[in-house]
């Protein structure tokens, strides 16, 4: 297949999507953790009662962190325009690289669409600072791998 504009744009939702899973997955938990703390009732164990509590609270500002930075992502992810067109790397670029797919984005990782594995990634990584800026038939190292710049979309 072959990893054109209209790939990128199927991806750049694909991308939405695994956001809006996320946030849905971790507002369920924190519904949970919220049912836990406020609906647990004194017993004659205090103790176990508000290391019970503590536990709970702790494990709330946990999932309050995890959503608040993957709504920060998805913020992120829809202030890019999927249908710029560059001839240097930018966030937003789709990249065909002699070691497969890169989107620059957000840090989601290794993303699966049409059995393809499309390596997402923040301009602010490592490996996406490299990239900024170069042009199709670029090469650079990282960590000790030659990396070439084969497509821009």
């Amino acid at each position: 297949m072959k990893i054109d504009q209209e790939f990128k744009q199927r991806l750049h939702q694909h991308c939405i999507e695994l956001c809006d899973e996320k946030i849905n997955t971790l507002n369920i938990a924190l519904q949970a953790q919220k049912d836990v703390l406020f609906g647990e009732s004194k017993s004659s164990a205090g103790d176990k009662y508000e290391t019970s509590r503590a536990m709970a609270h702790l494990e709330q500002e946990k999932l309050s962190k995890q959503l608040k930075e993957v709504l920060l992502q998805k913020n992120l992810l829809e202030s890019i325009d999927p249908n710029k067109k560059s001839h240097q790397i930018q966030s937003g670029s789709m990249i065909g690289t002699n070691r497969g797919p890169v989107y620059i984005s957000i840090g989601m990782g290794k993303v699966k669409m049409d059995g393809i594995d499309v390596f997402v990634i923040s301009p602010s990584s490592p490996i996406g600072q490299m990239m900024l800026g170069k042009s199709i038939n670029e090469s650079f190292d990282f960590n000790g791998t030659k990396w070439e710049i084969q497509t821009i979309e």
